[in-house]
């Protein structure tokens, strides 16, 4: 889902589990969390490339 308020563009990615607050009872080597939080974050990273949010083609 997309939403747009002033100048900000908000995405939703349902994942069924908070993709930003990693289980801080569990180690970060075990169950490959490090690993899981990098595969989230170059994910995040594509939608940016992809959209050119990280380009001023939104302002005239």
């Amino acid at each position: 889902a997309l939403s747009f308020r002033k100048s900000k563009i908000y995405i939703k990615i349902p994942r069924g589990y908070d993709s930003f607050e990693p289980d801080l009872s569990k180690p970060i080597r075990g169950d490959k969390l490090a690993s899981k939080i990098q595969i989230d974050l170059d994910a995040m990273l594509q939608i940016v490339k992809i959209l050119k949010l990280n380009e001023k083609i939104w302002t005239s």
